[in-house]
């Protein structure tokens, strides 16, 4: 394995579609969302987190254990990038040239990335914010808002993340919008091809169906529904925020969204705000929407999810929140 690559992108915003197809090529290995970056990288940050154990204290241990090497954080990076090397070496059974790793929630670590891996290979993949958000709630939300709190920070902090990632890594990138993918798939598979400097075959765009992810992360379902590479969901958030409070709700959204982040990925504020203006209203009934969103928001408010998640409330006693 040379080194990896790595696809930067909001969930829901075609990245498992982008993963397929490349790893139809015969020199890229791929396997569903590995994610052991995020609690690896997260577990040297003096941020809060549930654990049983005190993190504020393993963060001092870790800073005198850091401090005590002749490289200080450097090592650390190398001994970071040493694991990752072993076992994505490992995911490539036909000593494939690359291996992707297609983690959405990255963008939270792009720095530290780029730091442990300064010569690797970063594809951003934009979307338009309206059509993510549309995605995230008629995927995750069954078309409803009372569980928007749990993809919160993905909708409002997730594309400046991204936005500044592009500048992090300015000399080394490719961008990649998900509407060009659709729509001229050859053109920018070629681009990202001739990004990577690997031969670009057309069996990439036909053979994408065939590529099994072997894992329950992604959408392992979307692009089985298909024999061709075809955007059918992208007026799909017409049919989603079709009432006037869902329409209120989106144009907030977008308003939250920084101008500079928006066109840095390809996309301008106020045509965004000109196409929720121009949208259609066919519902009226707002009294659920609104439940939903007051519920979902006092969650986020509160923390509620700390007490009341399924997988957390079962463990939560004996646990520090540090």
């Amino acid at each position: 394995m040379k080194s990896p690559i790595f696809i930067f992108s909001l969930p829901r915003s075609g990245s498992t579609l982008l993963q397929r197809i490349l790893m139809s090529h015969n020199k890229i290995a791929s396997l569903a969302e590995p994610w052991f970056l995020l609690p690896i990288i997260n577990g040297l940050r003096n941020d809060s987190l549930l654990t049983n154990y005190n993190h504020s204290l393993a963060i001092e241990a870790v800073r005198d254990f850091q401090n005590n090497l002749p490289n200080q954080r450097n090592d650390i990076n190398q001994g970071i990038k040493q694991m990752c090397d072993y076992l994505y070496e490992k995911q490539c059974k036909q000593n494939e040239f690359y291996f992707l790793d297609k983690t959405p929630r990255y963008y939270q670590i792009i720095q530290e990335i780029s730091e442990i891996y300064p010569n690797a290979k970063f594809i951003f993949l934009f979307r338009n914010p309206i059509q993510v958000f549309s995605s995230i709630i008629s995927t995750w939300g069954k078309n409803r808002f009372y569980n928007i709190h749990l993809f919160y920070r993905d909708l409002i902090y997730g594309p400046s993340f991204l936005s500044k990632g592009v500048e992090i890594l300015r000399n080394n990138n490719i961008s990649v919008n998900y509407s060009d993918l659709v729509n001229s798939p050859e053109n920018e598979i070629k681009r990202i091809c001739s990004y990577l400097e690997i031969d670009y075959s057309h069996s990439m765009l036909s053979n994408f169906q065939n590529q099994d992810t072997k894992g329950r992360m992604g959408d392992p379902t979307g692009v089985n529904e298909f024999s061709d590479i075809i955007d059918s969901s992208e007026n799909k958030w017409q049919e989603i925020f079709n009432s006037f409070f869902r329409k209120k709700v989106l144009r907030y959204y977008i308003k939250k969204l920084f101008d500079d982040d928006l066109l840095i990925q390809g996309f301008e504020k106020d045509q965004l705000l000109k196409d929720v203006k121009e949208l259609k209203i066919s519902r009226v009934t707002i009294v659920k929407d609104i439940i939903d969103l007051i519920y979902s928001m006092l969650i986020l408010k509160l923390n509620l999810n700390l007490f009341f998640g399924k997988k957390t409330n079962k463990k939560i006693r004996g646990k520090y929140y540090s």
